[in-house]
């Protein structure tokens, strides 16, 4: 009877070991496409055009960046730091400009 308890046990241990090693390799390969597909998207957004956005020539502030929303936020606490403002991101959309903007001006 002892015997049996022990095979039984073992028989449901080696079971649920081999249970959750799948459901761990599993969660592996599902985090690793979230990874891959967050890193895709990043180097999407960062192999894009270089964009700019910059005061008037009285303050002498310009930044550039790939990435738009590093510039709006970027620039809306340099407008609120140095000019006491608060700037709306629509108004600084108006305001981004492109490297091809750039060249043709």
């Amino acid at each position: 009877m002892l015997k049996r308890i022990s095979a039984m046990m073992l028989i449901l241990v080696v079971t649920l070991s081999f249970a959750s090693i799948t459901f761990s390799q599993d969660y592996v390969k599902k985090e690793v496409k979230k990874i891959e597909k967050t890193a895709i998207e990043r180097s999407d957004k960062e192999t894009g055009a270089i964009k700019s956005i910059s005061c008037g020539p009285e303050c002498g502030f310009m930044l550039k960046s790939r990435n738009e929303k590093e510039l709006i936020s970027m620039t809306k606490e340099h407008v609120h730091k140095m000019h006491k403002k608060d700037v709306s991101d629509k108004d600084l959309m108006g305001m981004i400009k492109t490297e091809d903007d750039h060249a043709k001006k």
